[in-house]
């Protein structure tokens, strides 16, 4: 058998044992971020406004969340085009950069050490561990798979280039740096990439201080990065971050604890969730905290071990050092949003696996052991598939989930009120109610309890009680009043009252604060046509547009406004773009259907 007919059986082998486990997560629906980023958000629901993405953050319609990822939006923007709001189509989407990330984990350990089981088995745990559930079965979770999937195409380049002496050396290079400029449009934690290249060459002895050039172009991007990503979340609002509730001093005292965590996570994947809120609880604040100098024992005790074996194990010592490089972006040096969190081990887990897999394979030299090894190792990926199905399922209903996901972090107001929001969306308006009131019980003094009353005020309005929502919306604007939300919803509430004066103000607010918001200026112009104040409401509309031109109520509201005053040329071509944006959109196709008639 040849060498390139192995790779294939054992590359085929990876993909059937990925596709075995991955298969029910095709099941799952939409959970938690993405309603925001994929259902309810306009800018992706055009292939052709996939240019403008490069300009936004992710949740431009709201200008929250300093995350600038164009190349992720681009890809739910495909998705969209594709499959509509079918989460089967993102799963199988996810599914598929998956196993295209174990195809080039193989490759990459095969081209760094030339030994097929290493590769093999490092792409096996890669494919199987249950830690990857929250990067490949949760949608939003695509930015880790996808900027991994970048970050290995370019590290394979540029591993590449090394072993070539003809004119295709560059040429190698520029695709190393081309891909990693995706990977970083796709996540900012590519940035750390580069260091990995340094690892490469420090590792195998390719390391030259004077062919350093080679870094300018990187450095480069990174510049050039940095300066439109600064352009591109201008006056958008920062999310909660952890240095909100711990200062540098106690984020660096728990970083120790933060890895050790990450090594529980991986050695024994059982009680996998969502909600890591423990170090936000309780941050160590004290070098004689327990947790530091446990843990920091631990890790120095470790980390001279793999550095005593460097030379025997050069697979061990790079695949440790692969796994805390990766981290270091996700280790709160700089603050973000959490402290742990199971979807960033995503890249890192690939240096842990490659140094797992060296330390199973080098036991296999003592012969006596080797049967009960073998069957070790078989039982290890059985269980791994196990649990990697067994999660796979609690991402399948967003009410599963979230009362999962209690059981680990029952005191988590913001799981209580995710929960709510899937009861009432099944119409269980009392369990709804139920969770909204004991996340403001948990939670009723911070800056982020005003979600509880607007969601609790949004369940009222479904149940038909309108004075109650209003009041509710008064509470959650009492403790933020910069709450675009709660406007619109009270407006809606006046609108549908015949109120249309107050539901101006209450939409006209909202597009103040929010003035990205498309849907909002959408809303207003209903309101001015209402009360026939026409100029107002083509200004509202096409500001709508102006936003997010294939909003294609907005356009068909446009249509309405032309047509009322005579100008029914306009009129049509503006239902004509409807039909394309929606072609399902059934009022457009009466609006055309009827005969013409003369302009005034």
């Amino acid at each position: 058998m040849g060498k390139r007919t192995a790779d294939l059986i054992l590359i085929f082998i990876v993909l059937i044992l990925g596709a075995i486990v991955c298969l029910n997560s095709l099941l799952g629906t939409f959970i938690w971020d993405d309603v925001p980023l994929i259902v309810t958000n306009l800018h992706i629901r055009d292939i052709g406004y996939i240019p403008r993405l490069f300009l936004e953050n992710i949740y431009h319609q709201d200008m929250m969340g300093r995350f600038y990822r164009p190349v992720l939006m681009a890809a739910f923007a495909l998705d969209y085009k594709s499959w509509g709001l079918d989460p089967f189509g993102y799963h199988f989407t996810n599914v598929l950069i998956h196993l295209a990330n174990a195809v080039l984990v193989f490759n990459i350990i095969l081209l760094l050490f030339g030994r097929r089981p290493l590769a093999f088995l490092t792409a096996v745990f890669f494919v199987l561990h249950p830690v990857q559930t929250e990067a490949v079965t949760y949608i939003s979770g695509r930015a880790d798979p996808l900027s991994a999937f970048f970050c290995l195409v370019s590290f394979m380049f540029f591993i590449e280039h090394f072993g070539r002496k003809d004119r295709f050396k560059r040429l190698y290079y520029a695709a190393s740096v081309l891909f990693f400029i995706f990977g970083l449009l796709t996540k900012e934690i590519t940035a750390f990439l580069p260091f990995i290249f340094i690892l490469y060459e420090a590792c195998f002895g390719k390391f030259r201080l004077k062919t350093l050039y080679k870094y300018i172009p990187l450095a480069a991007v990174l510049c050039v990065y940095a300066f439109v990503r600064h352009i591109a979340l201008l006056n958008v609002k920062d999310v909660s971050i952890v240095s909100d509730f711990s200062p540098l001093f106690s984020r660096l005292l728990t970083i120790p604890s933060v890895v050790v965590t990450y090594f529980k996570i991986l050695l024994f994947p059982v009680g996998l969730h969502m909600e890591r809120s423990d170090f936000l609880l309780d941050p160590v604040v004290s070098f004689l905290d327990p947790r530091f100098l446990i843990s920091s024992i631990f890790l120095i005790t470790f980390g001279v071990v793999i550095w005593l074996i460097r030379r025997r194990s050069k697979p061990v010592f790079f695949g440790f050092l692969w796994f805390v490089l990766s981290l270091l972006p996700v280790l709160n040096i700089r603050p973000i949003n959490a402290f742990v969190a199971e979807h960033w081990l995503y890249f890192p887990s690939i240096g842990f696996f490659l140094a797992a897999s060296a330390v199973f394979l080098g036991a296999l030299n003592l012969k006596p052991l080797r049967p009960y090894i073998i069957s070790f190792l078989i039982v290890i990926c059985a269980l791994l598939g196990t649990l990697t199905i067994r999660q796979n399922y609690v991402w399948r209903d967003p009410v599963i989930f979230y009362k999962y996901t209690l059981r680990f972090s029952p005191q988590s107001a913001r799981v209580h009120t995710n929960l709510g929001v899937a009861y009432s969306n099944l119409k269980l308006y009392k369990e709804a109610e139920k969770e909204y009131l004991e996340a403001i019980r948990l939670d009723p003094f911070s800056r982020h309890t005003f979600y509880h009353y607007l969601n609790l005020g949004a369940l009222y309005d479904a149940m038909g009680k309108e004075n109650k929502a209003l009041i509710t919306y008064e509470k959650a604007i009492a403790i933020n009043s910069n709450l675009p939300l709660a406007y619109r919803f009270m407006g809606n509430i006046c609108y549908r009252r015949g109120k249309y004066q107050e539901a101006i103000k209450f939409y006209k607010k909202a597009t103040e604060l929010t003035p990205t918001n498309a849907y909002f200026w959408n809303d207003l112009g209903n309101a001015y046509l209402k009360v026939k104040r026409y100029r107002e409401a083509a200004a509202a509309f096409e500001r709508s547009l102006k936003i997010y031109p294939y909003f294609a109520e907005a356009n068909y509201n446009l249509g309405n406004l032309y047509a009322a005053h005579g100008d029914f040329n306009t009129a049509r071509t503006l239902w004509k773009k409807v039909l394309k944006i929606d072609p399902n959109y059934t009022d457009a196709k009466k609006k055309l259907d009827e005969p013409k008639k003369p302009a005034r």
